[in-house]
């Protein structure tokens, strides 16, 4: 379901945002600027012309810009695709490009069939929209090779300069901001501190002399935390990537299943007798390989290498004991029809497969028919129609829907299973419904079908208006640390 966007709505978003507009992002000299703003019914993309193309491909998946020519615009200032949209391109500025559109809402569309959906106006920066599971990867990108000291598990923090400051702290979600801040010492070049972290995705800010709150001027990552304050971006990560041989080679990227199998988005930077790369990677399985000078290379002599971090989760089906091959497939390994080929057990077949917190959907491939489990009575519609068994793997939050006693069935729907007309299905406790689930830090829309009605949660007063005019209940969930 997507968003329909109104104009008390924007207010609402205007009063924790501040518009960033070209004479104030100019004064930041070489700093690259990646800003999508919404203002005065208007959206503004505002980039600095030097980007690379990691940071506008970043920028473009993380503001959902795929499908408006963005990139092509950036690499060769070709803008017929945005104008062709209605989008307008002030030049004006040597350093920037300003890109506007009038803000209207969800823009209907018909299909050759007859059938109307809507194409949702891409999500600001104030707001995060995440669904489904989480960000599963990430890779540091400083400024000129600067990167953070690292001793096993304890990170050095650095900020250079400011030798007159009087006092820095650092604080992040990791010291619970400033009531946990750490004191930094003082070295010939700027301040530094050491922090253990597990790894992970962390926000930080830098303190000088208690008042002023800075993020990290040699760090490209930020991000907003959806409540206006824009924060320094900081992975710990957990697999270094390496591939041996190849100095002749100009340019070389990790592509796997974590991001899409994207061919230039995670480059790798070059050592004595190869390349490495050092990513975050959050616990599942991934599959990768490497792309030089355009051309894929396997690792480790196959043709997807595969790492797997976390527990691994058993899928098991009963019976089919005449079956000759059954394989397992989901949204987890791209539906795959032959990756993942099950054992033969004495009553079924079985697998184990390394799975991270999330919500998945899945089918069993029996001598070539899919079938879904019939060991399991969680079936969801996907976006395209198809039934599949879905499962929940380290639910950590549970909705709760209290009253409706006389109801006879009661099911949850909402961005973490493509709104499901099926929806997850919520068992009676004592004098509610309860049902947990998986949700990613961020933004989520979500409803209950009570007999067949669809519900807002009458217990959150947070809800936004659809493109149905029947609304959706809002739910933030913060980031763990």
């Amino acid at each position: 379901m997507s968003e329909k966007w109104t104009i008390s709505w924007y207010k609402l978003i205007f009063t924790t945002m501040l518009l960033v507009l070209s004479a104030g992002i100019s004064a930041q000299n070489d700093w690259p600027v990646k800003h999508f703003k919404v203002k005065d019914n208007k959206m503004f993309i505002v980039l600095s012309r030097n980007l690379t193309p990691v940071q506008v491909d970043s920028f473009i998946i993380k503001y959902n810009l795929g499908d408006i020519g963005l990139g092509r615009f950036m690499q060769s200032a070709k803008d017929d695709s945005l104008t062709m949209m209605g989008w307008f391109i002030d030049r004006g500025d040597p350093k920037i490009f300003i890109i506007t559109k009038k803000l209207e809402k969800a823009n209907e569309l018909i299909t050759d069939a007859g059938k109307g959906f809507f194409l949702p106006v891409p999500t600001p920066e104030d707001w995060r929209i995440v669904g489904g599971n989480k960000v599963i990867y990430g890779q540091n990108e400083f400024k000129d090779d600067f990167k953070f000291r690292r001793e096993n598990d304890i990170i050095f923090f650095e900020l250079k300069g400011y030798d007159e400051a009087g006092k820095v702290r650092l604080a992040g979600n990791f010291t619970n901001w400033q009531h946990g801040a750490f004191p930094m010492t003082k070295t010939n070049d700027g301040w530094t501190v050491g922090v253990k972290l597990k790894p992970g995705k962390y926000y930080y800010k830098f303190i000088i002399d208690d008042d002023d709150w800075i993020t990290d001027p040699w760090n490209y990552l930020s991000e907003n935390d959806g409540k206006g304050n824009e924060n320094s971006v900081y992975f710990a990560t957990n697999k270094t990537f390496e591939l041996k041989g190849y100095t002749d080679a100009k340019k070389v990227y990790v592509s796997g299943s974590f991001n899409n199998w994207t061919k230039n988005k995670l480059p790798m930077e070059k050592t004595g007798d190869g390349w490495r790369a050092d990513v975050y990677l959050e616990p599942g399985t991934h599959t990768y390989n490497y792309i030089v000078d355009g051309k894929t290379v396997p690792a480790n002599h196959k043709e997807k290498a595969v790492w797997t971090s976390g527990n691994a989760h058993e899928f098991i089906l009963i019976g089919y004991k005449d079956a000759k091959k059954v394989i397992l497939t989901g949204n987890f390994n791209d539906w795959d029809d032959g990756e993942l080929v099950m054992q033969r057990t004495n009553d079924g077949w079985k697998i184990s497969y390394v799975l991270g917190p999330g919500n998945y959907q899945y089918k069993f491939i029996v001598d070539g028919q899919w079938i879904t489990d019939p060991g399991n009575p969680w079936v969801i519609s996907d976006t395209k129609g198809n039934k599949n068994s879905f499962i929940i793997i380290g639910a950590n939050y549970k909705f709760r829907l209290r009253g409706f006693d006389s109801a006879r069935e009661v099911f949850l729907a909402g961005d973490f299973n493509d709104w499901s007309p099926q929806g997850v299905p919520m068992k009676k406790v004592g004098g509610e419904w309860v049902c947990p689930v998986y949700l990613a830090p961020g933004k989520h829309l979500y409803k209950f079908i009570v007999d067949g009605k669809w519900i807002l949660d009458p217990a959150n007063k947070n809800w936004e208006e659809n493109e149905f005019g029947t609304g959706n209940s809002v739910l933030w969930i913060e980031e763990e640390v």
